[in-house]
């Protein structure tokens, strides 16, 4: 009995795969009789019921294929940015806005400080070297410098996580410094 119900589910499997498959080839249309030769060729034809088609990215040309997909992941990768920046621009405009609440600013960023350095962060080698970090009253900006761009990456991995960080929404730029080093600038919300 099992044996049965694995026969039937393969042969349907087979045959939606030959219906679908079989599907998405669509038939030129004819060609009237008495077409001049100025008409198209079966090939453009087929051009324009291929583009014409809302098909999947099989119906494309590998070249066509390749161009479609670098171009959806430009856009995609653009409209990323967009979200980004867009975000980083909101947190930065909202610390350069605040009022300054010296004495939560003053605990807040002992406490930003004193979890820059973890047994993690030592143990990758990982640690932020010219470390500032100034807060206001419910956002604070950290700036850092780091040997490498992946040596920032992973710090801010660690840094973020760490429970005492305590930090949340926060925004990080990583940008190069002219001795080839990496400097970080992250702006986040500090405070519930």
């Amino acid at each position: 009995m099992r044996w049965l119900a694995v026969m039937v589910l393969a042969a349907l499997i087979v045959g939606l795969t030959w219906w679908k498959v079989s599907s998405r080839h669509a038939e030129l249309p004819p060609v009237p009789s008495g077409v001049l030769a100025t008409q198209p060729s079966a090939e453009a034809w087929q051009g324009q019921v291929r583009s014409q088609r809302v098909g999947t990215s099989s119906d494309l040309s590998p070249q066509e294929a390749g161009t479609t997909s670098q171009a959806h992941h430009d856009a995609m990768r653009a409209q990323s940015a967009e979200v980004v920046n867009a975000g980083h621009n909101k947190l930065l405009s909202q610390y350069q806005n605040e009022k300054v609440d010296a004495h939560w600013a003053r605990v807040r960023e002992r406490s930003l400080v004193s979890n820059s350095v973890s047994q993690q962060i030592q143990d990758l080698k990982v640690e932020p070297k010219n470390m500032t970090v100034h807060c206001r009253s419910t956002t604070c900006a950290i700036a850092a410098d780091f040997a490498t761009q992946g040596a920032a990456d992973d710090w801010l991995t660690l840094y973020a996580t760490s429970p005492g960080t305590n930090l949340f929404n926060l925004s990080s730029q990583v940008t190069a410094n002219a001795d080839g080093t990496a400097h970080i600038q992250i702006y986040g919300l500090a405070k519930n």
